[in-house]
């Protein structure tokens, strides 16, 4: 998404540059909806895929602090992300109404998780020679 999204009256854009909390805490709501790992086989259906992807994050309730996560507010840059802030768009998010705003938000979810998953910030992995030591 490289233009603003406009829903419900209110302007968004994609969330850059965002902080290591935003970060673990959008890893931490894919894994209250039981995705630790995203890849998509190589022969398998993108579309199919995305849906099972929707599927496990609605039954989970996840789905739209998801997206309140990835987007921010046009004016304000990704550093200056918040957890209020997040909630403030969720709750936005939340009381749309109107069709057209329903279908936006429907396919820039599914062009923001694509990005997110491909910018790799849902693999963030301890590896297991990490032993939380440090020399000095």
């Amino acid at each position: 998404m490289s233009q603003l999204l406009t829903l419900g009256g209110r302007q968004f854009k994609p969330i850059s540059n965002a902080t290591l909390e935003h970060d673990y805490r959008v890893m931490a709501l894919l894994n209250a909806a039981g995705i630790r790992v995203i890849e998509m086989p190589e022969d398998a259906d993108p579309q199919v895929f995305m849906e099972n992807l929707f599927a496990n994050l609605v039954l989970a309730g996840s789905l739209l602090s998801l997206f309140a996560h990835l987007l921010l507010p046009a004016e304000t840059e990704g550093k200056h992300w918040t957890p209020e802030l997040a909630a403030d768009i969720e709750k936005h998010l939340r009381s749309l109404t109107d069709d057209k705003d329903k279908a936006a938000v429907h396919e820039q979810l599914a062009v923001m998780l694509i990005g997110f998953f491909q910018n790799g910030l849902v693999a963030l992995q301890i590896t297991p020679s990490f032993s939380g030591s440090t020399s000095q």
